[in-house]
């Protein structure tokens, strides 16, 4: 290929400011380039025009993008242009750059030593362990019900941030001391102002708060004000907009706003800035953060982040160092310069500072800063021409992408954005549509529903197809994943293929679930535990991949009666081999090493050479013959000779999660040999940390329609493009991001405070200009019983066509479906294999609320769970709960006793019952103690806060049994009942060791509603049963034997009978649940959202459907 006459004819391709730019080589130059303008070939083309016009190497030139699939792009594009030699030009993101560097120059990083990258698991152990160690009293010890660490994503995300800041401990130390001691001088002026309500005197009285804040803006410390505005000069600016705005139109609202945004209360009842608590726990977890640097460094180990930190501190202290990479890289070239944090400009700056006008050039654009949450800092672009006054920037305007009427959209849309660089220094920005003969189309229409909204985009998206537009050049976008995976039920409905992409935690994957309920059974047997053993079996039988039939699996599972609910032996009866070679592999996993393990539980060894050419038809016996060796049907249903041909991408999906979960492996534990048992480690210090193990799945087809959300989007094109959820709950000024536990001052370079109005605006923004000829905005005006609002941001420019529609039921589909869904065929017969079951039935108030709770999963969880009664594992709290439950019914017993009446045995008695009860294997020492101690502070709390309240009248684990109307049977044991045998009345208490709530007065909660169901259930029973039908339920108690963490006390609300329980109605759902169940009549619950709202939808339509 000529590539001399390539280059000429792209040359002459670039339009006149394209050109400009390519032909600037010499000095700092930005490119401030829009979308659709050409900014890859632009960048390339002047990599290309660098090696034309000068002696440089390939070598000398570097450019700086920010994903793999851009850096390959830009290689891509200059290969096309310059051949081979493109390989030789430096093409990284700014992480791979740091990480080469530290290759390189190794000498000059960690004094010599070879260290490691720890991946995001390793990171989170440190951190753990850092917390563990943290005093009582430190806000950031907190931890769950389950003893982990609230904090601990919190901090893994301020580690990331003050690492992107570029600053120093000792200077984020000092910017958030200076924050708190500011906070406490400027508060009791905030108290005199603000103290009462704000009235018109309040807007003379912010007069001297802004003297105020100015005198202490003039006090901050010289190191401070080097770095950042400071508080005080923020807040000043920010009142005296606010003070400005008050007096000329003489209304107090700006103030209101500014008080709101500034201003909160304090326990002690006086005002505050709101900020303050916060700094206060910023300085506990900048302390967390030195303790994990020098962890890091103990354990030779870097994050993701120190490959750029350390880069610029070893460029910072090695002038050697620094003369060789400048020397090296004559040319330095940045790609989406918008998204640039702190770290990364210091770097560029160590880079280039050999000079002030050194070979610099930046490419961007503010309107498509979206990357704020992950660290970018807009200011970097827009402070450009501060740093560099003879730079010399080129605006591109033209938009090869889209038709006229879609750029004109998209200029009324980024005109709103305040933060802008046409407003700050007026720049020219506006976009030129070179395609204005494009007839464009664009409209917004608006359904009632979100399911009559996404049903008419599927709709309209098959007219397309059926008028010949190729699926693959149409996108859907949407702000959040959700939306997209409901949308694909409407898809497929109509039959119109589609791709949609995401992140998966490989723990989730069908296959990975598979291997390790194998691996753990394997383990439990391989240590005689056939008792959780037993809890991985159903799970592994249930996989397609066995071959077993419904009506073999409920068959077992009738089996496990005969067998005191051993599955195992059940099994055995029914399939032999397979039990027989999970002994033999339990045996091997004692010695094997881990690698041969899973290629025997996979089924990859023993394969025949020919394997691929073989033709497997089904599942329905894993073994060819008999006679054959027993082997592993996984790998030959999910990697079989046809499989790639029927479905590639559910091929080349689970392939990719083994091979994700292989690679991690190989890094795990590198210096011992690892067993079946650390594969469990493994994943169980995944799940502990709630860490994911990520992998990219892709559902659909590879040419289908485009599913993806805005920030997927960036860079993309699309003929028509349709923007769904297109209210401003979700996109605009109405959608709320999840507040940040720990929220950071505004005066730090940093920012997870959540989206501002300007960054939603730029994001619709980027989402609207990836379309070229059609844009088709749709929104819903209602969720359930919520109105919601259009769209503001696009509200006055495109006229709103509402939808006839009929009723659609809501969208709540999932991606993932239950590996048991097969036993709810409608051509098994049920009825028949569980009429034994059945026959016998009572409803208890747990299987009430499984069976209805949507949350916990319906009635296809009560038939698994109650009626299949498939075993689980009990978790470490659910042993807990069991021995604290132990413990209160030996404390009822032995104060009912005539010996000792109302008395409670000596605590160390009590003591001896919980450890008697609470007797696990799963836990090492260490939290086996802190387990016990647990258990030990809250039976003394117990002792000292409620030794009066046992008397003799009560009775603890009572069991009833009754029958109500039409035969319907209940049954029950009740934790604590406290009779009162002379009016007849009964006081129930149900003992609880989990989260805590403080009263029933608003049952908005899914475990508070689950909570009320369960005291009614209780009541109807009680007062239904033989021996208490003529006594009266007075009062329902859930007492939280945990003792608030900040007060200490224990517990106790009371559910009021009278004021909050419809027993009539509730007697209704409890006869339609008891009829349901006993007639195997499990409706469709897709209709009703997983949610408390779904669950009262759900049982309103039992009771009406009854």
């Amino acid at each position: 290929m000529d590539y001399e006459a390539e280059f000429n004819r792209r040359l002459k391709g670039l339009n006149a400011r394209q050109r400009q730019a390519v032909d600037i080589i010499s000095g700092p130059l930005m490119v401030v380039a829009g979308p659709g303008t050409g900014k890859t070939e632009l960048l390339a083309m002047r990599a290309a025009n660098i090696l034309h016009q000068t002696d440089a190497d390939p070598s000398n030139i570097l450019c700086l993008t920010f994903t793999d699939s851009g850096s390959a792009n830009m290689v891509k594009r200059l290969a096309q242009i310059i051949g081979s030699t493109a390989y030789q030009v430096e093409i990284q993101t700014f992480h791979s750059f740091g990480s080469a560097i530290i290759g390189r120059f190794g000498e000059y990083f960690y004094s010599g030593a070879n260290y490691q990258p720890a991946d995001q698991l390793t990171q989170a152990e440190i951190l753990t362990e850092i917390i563990a160690g943290l005093s009582y009293d430190n806000p950031l010890a907190t931890l769950n019900p389950s003893g982990q660490p609230i904090y601990l994503k919190t901090i893994q995300k301020l580690i990331s941030d003050f690492k992107n800041s570029g600053l120093s401990p000792d200077q984020l130390e000092e910017l958030v001391k200076q924050d708190l001691d500011f906070s406490t001088d400027i508060e009791p002026t905030i108290n005199e102002v603000f103290t009462k309500g704000i009235s018109k005197k309040t807007i003379s009285k912010c007069d001297d708060l802004l003297v105020e804040l100015r005198r202490l803006a003039t006090q901050t410390p010289p190191l401070a004000q080097a770095i950042t505005p400071t508080l005080a000069q923020i807040m000043a600016n920010d009142l005296a907009e606010a003070y400005t705005t008050a007096s000329e139109d003489d209304s107090t609202k700006p103030i209101t706003a500014f008080k709101n945004r500034w201003v909160g209360n304090s326990d002690n009842g006086a005002k505050t800035l709101k900020i303050t608590e916060h700094c206060r726990k910023l300085k506990f977890a900048l302390g967390i953060y030195r303790q994990y640097l020098v962890k890091m460094d103990e354990r030779q180990l870097y994050d993701f982040n120190d490959m750029i930190l350390r880069v610029i501190q070893a460029i910072t202290e090695h002038p050697g160092l620094k003369a060789t990479l400048q020397e090296q890289y004559q040319y330095v070239m940045v790609d989406e310069f918008q998204d640039t944090n702190e770290a990364q400009m210091r770097l560029l700056h160590l880079l280039t500072d050999y000079d002030d006008q050194p070979n610099l050039m930046v490419v961007g654009d503010d309107d498509q800063a979206i990357y704020r949450f992950q660290g970018a800092d807009i200011g970097n672009i827009q402070t450009f021409t501060r740093r560099y006054p003879k730079l010399r920037q080129v605006n591109l305007q033209t938009n090869y992408r889209s038709g006229t009427a879609i750029i004109e959209l998209a200029e009324q849309v980024a005109g709103d954005i305040t933060e802008r660089l046409t407003n700050a220094d007026g720049t020219p920005k506006q976009l030129v549509a070179h395609h204005s003969d494009y007839k464009c189309r664009i409209d917004w229409t608006v359904a009632t529903s979100q399911a009559g909204e996404f049903s008419h985009v599927a709709d309209s998206i098959k007219r397309a197809i059926d008028q010949g537009v190729k699926p693959a050049q149409i996108a859907v976008i949407a702000r959040r994943h959700k939306s997209l995976v409901q949308l694909t039920d409407f898809l497929t409905t109509l039959n119109i293929p589609f791709t949609y992409q995401h992140q998966q935690n490989v723990f989730d994957s069908e296959l990975i679930k598979l291997l390790l309920n194998l691996a753990r059974a394997v383990v439990c047997i391989a240590h005689n535990n056939i008792t959780d053993a037993n809890a991985y079996l159903p799970h592994i039988i249930a996989s397609p991949a066995f071959g077993i039939s419904g009506e073999e699996f409920y068959q077992i599972s009738l089996d496990t009666e005969a067998q005191w609910g051993n599955w195992f032996k059940a099994i055995a009866k029914h399939q032999p081999r397979l039990i027989s070679w999970l002994k033999e592999q339990a045996q091997r996993s004692l010695d094997s090493p881990l690698e041969v393990m899973c290629a025997e539980l996979m089924g990859i060894t023993g394969l025949p050479n020919d394997e691929d050419d073989r033709e497997v038809d089904q599942p329905d016996d894993p073994v060819s013959s008999a006679g054959e060796e027993y082997r592993s049907p996984i790998y030959r249903y999910y990697f079989g000779a046809d499989k790639l041909a029927q479905d590639s991408l559910a091929y080349l999906n689970f392939l990719g999660d083994y091979t994700t979960l292989s690679q991690a492996l190989e890094q795990y534990q590198p210096d011992r040999k690892n067993t079946l048992s650390d594969l469990l480690k493994f994943a169980d210090r995944y799940q502990v940390l709630n860490e994911n193990l990520s992998s990219v799945v892709t559902y659909g087809t590879t040419e289908g329609v485009q599913l993806m959300t805005a920030h997927k989007a960036k860079g993309l094109e699309f003929d028509t493009v349709y923007l769904i959820d297109a209210e401003s709950e979700e996109w605009g000024s109405k959608c709320r991001e999840k507040n940040a536990m720990i929220k950071l001052p505004p005066n730090l370079p940093l920012d997870n405070v959540g989206t501002t109005d300007d960054e939603k605006r730029r994001l619709f923004f980027v989402a609207i200009t990836r379309a070229m000829r059609q844009l088709h905005l749709s929104s819903h005006s209602s969720q359930g019983n919520k109105e919601l609002n259009q769209l503001e941001y696009a509200l006055d420019y495109i006229p709103v066509t509402s939808l006839d529609e009929p009723d659609t039921p809501e969208a709540t589909k999932e991606l993932a479906t239950s590996a048991f869904s097969f036993l709810l065929d409608s051509s098994l017969d049920r009825k028949s294999l569980l009429a034994d079951r059945l026959s016998s039935y009572s409803l208890s108030a747990s299987d009430l609320n499984a069976f209805t709770d949507l949350t916990y999963g319906g009635p296809e969880r009560f038939l698994l769970d109650r009626l299949l009664r498939l075993p689980g594992v009990q978790t470490v709290n659910q042993l807990f709960g069991t021995a604290i439950h132990a413990v209160m019914q030996s404390l009822h017993n032995y104060a009912g006793s005539e010996d000792h009446p109302g008395k409670l045995p000596p605590i160390e008695q009590t003591y001896q019952v919980f450890q008697a009860s609470f007797r696990t294997t799963s836990l090492d020492e260490a939290a086996a103690r802190k387990w016990s101690a647990k258990g030990r502070a809250i039976i003394g709390a117990y002792y000292e806060k409620r030794s009066e309240s046992f008397r003799p009248n009560q009775r603890a684990e009572l069991r009833l049994e009754a029958t109500i109307s039409d035969g319907v049977r209940l049954n029950g044991k009740l934790d604590a009942v406290e009779l009162d045998s002379r009016k007849r009345q009964a006081i129930i208490t149900d003992y609880k060791t989990g989260k805590f709530f403080p009263s029933f007065s608003s049952i908005n909660k899914d475990s508070i509603h689950a909570y009320a169901n369960q005291l009614m259930f209780y009541k109807l029973l009680f007062e239904s049963s033989n021996q208490y039908h003529d006594w009266q339920v007075t009062e329902g108690v859930i007492e939280f034997v945990v003792p608030d963490p900040k007060t200490g006390q224990l517990i106790a609300p009371v559910f009021d009978y009278g004021r909050l329980a419809d027993m009539a109605e509730f007697t209704k759902l409890v006869q339609a649940v008891y009829r349901r169940i006993v007639n195997l009549d499990f409706p469709d619950v897709s209709q009703f959202a997983r949610s408390l709202t779904g669950t009262k939808q759900f049982e309103r339509w039992l009771i009406e459907h009854d």
